[in-house]
């Protein structure tokens, strides 16, 4: 639980993350609806905060070497998604979504982590839901909570220390972790509806 908590905090935090202050750094924020951000950085320290506030934003990051980290904040009435790539070394990942019904639509994420550090947290609230992380090798964690509607989940971890957790409250739900070797753990607490 101590764990859960942990995770779920520092997505929800993302949403307030000031910019980093490092090389190889971006924060952007966009207010309004229709928007989108690619963001991709090869090499060194990385870092990167995204934040959108509006109805059917999308962003995409990508970072591939050294130092890693990324945030996400979404905020809106409506279709929201989100995709997160990182490849290689200190890793680390943040989102959070919030989509409150105004034409149903709403969340998605994606994410891949590649190797080294890892660690992921997700964090999404109402309408649609659906997600899919995927970590590969290292040290891995991950996390994800999603309140209510129609749900979904998936989590594949393959190599070393792993762990995992998904919860999902009410709705549609259906949740999938697989792990492979290594370390391994995971929770899954899904809590009402269609289970």
């Amino acid at each position: 639980p101590v764990l859960m908590l942990t995770l779920f905090a520092e997505a929800g935090g993302a949403q307030t993350a000031p910019p980093p202050a490092s090389a190889n750094s971006a924060y952007i924020q966009q207010i309004g609806d229709l928007n989108r951000i690619t963001l991709r950085q090869d090499g060194a320290g990385h870092s990167a905060a995204v934040a959108q506030d509006g109805d059917s934003n999308e962003a995409e990051l990508t970072q591939q070497g050294d130092g890693n980290t990324a945030q996400l904040s979404q905020s809106g009435a409506a279709a929201n998604s989100a995709a997160i790539s990182q490849q290689g070394n200190g890793n680390e990942a943040f989102a959070g979504q919030e989509s409150l019904l105004a034409g149903i639509e709403g969340n998605t994420y994606v994410l891949l982590q590649q190797g080294n550090r890892n660690f992921a947290a997700a964090f999404q609230s109402g309408n649609l839901n659906s997600s899919e992380q995927m970590q590969v090798g290292n040290d891995n964690i991950a996390g994800l909570l999603q309140k209510g509607r129609d749900n979904n989940a998936t989590l594949e971890q393959n190599g070393n220390n792993n762990e995992a957790v998904q919860i999902q409250i009410g709705s549609g739900l259906s949740s999938v972790i697989v792990q492979e070797n290594d370390n391994n753990f995971a929770v899954s607490e899904q809590i009402g509806n269609n289970l």
